[in-house]
């Protein structure tokens, strides 16, 4: 008789990044880290999948084609305490994440520790 292992639920983490080089690579290293990463390419997707999907995490880029990382942020907090984690390679653009008016912060270096923290 043989038995199949019980199927682990993995965390989904919802990824609004709309490059898809940094997308990919992303999405490669959560599979990678046993996380069931769902990627979206627009404000209006990411809040469609949040209406529709449990995720245990979000990650934001702060530039997103229709609108900004920060405001779609706000519009999540309205009806979700999900952790977000933002995404951005520019320096002018982490200061505005580090000086907007949202819930308190927390910044981290490197992916895997913010992942894990989360």
């Amino acid at each position: 008789m043989s038995s199949t292992p019980p199927r682990v639920t993995l965390p989904r983490i919802l990824l609004i990044e709309d490059e898809p080089a940094i997308a990919d690579t992303l999405v490669y290293a959560l599979r990678t880290e046993g996380f069931t990463p769902e990627w979206r390419t627009t404000r209006g997707e990411g809040l469609e999948a949040l209406a529709t999907l449990e995720v245990a995490l979000v990650i934001l880029d702060i530039g997103l084609p229709d609108g900004s990382g920060l405001e779609l942020c706000k519009r999540i907090r309205e009806r979700s305490t999900v952790p977000a984690l933002f995404l951005t390679a520019r320096a002018d653009e982490l200061d505005r994440v580090l000086s907007a008016d949202t819930d308190p912060i927390q910044t981290h270096r490197g992916l895997g520790y913010s992942v894990r923290a989360a």
